[in-house]
């Protein structure tokens, strides 16, 4: 299941920037350790650290060009 696990902490970009400024977030479930990461899918949907919807839209973008090429 670890493999599967994704972790992002959420929160304003300055609180973000403190939060990594001192040491690398993880959370440890059993013996098992994950680590944060910037972006996480979530039911389709690309969510960041300060919940920026950037990614999700160059996502989207990219997926909507290739089968409008395809037409």
């Amino acid at each position: 299941m670890p493999k599967k696990t994704e972790l992002v902490w959420a929160g304003t970009r300055y609180s973000i920037a403190n939060l990594l400024c001192d040491h690398e977030l993880s959370l440890t479930l059993g013996a098992d350790v994950v680590k944060a990461t910037d972006v996480i899918r979530m039911l389709g949907v690309l969510f960041t650290l300060d919940l920026a919807l950037e990614k999700q839209i160059t996502s989207v973008s990219i997926k909507f060009f290739f089968q409008l090429r395809q037409l």
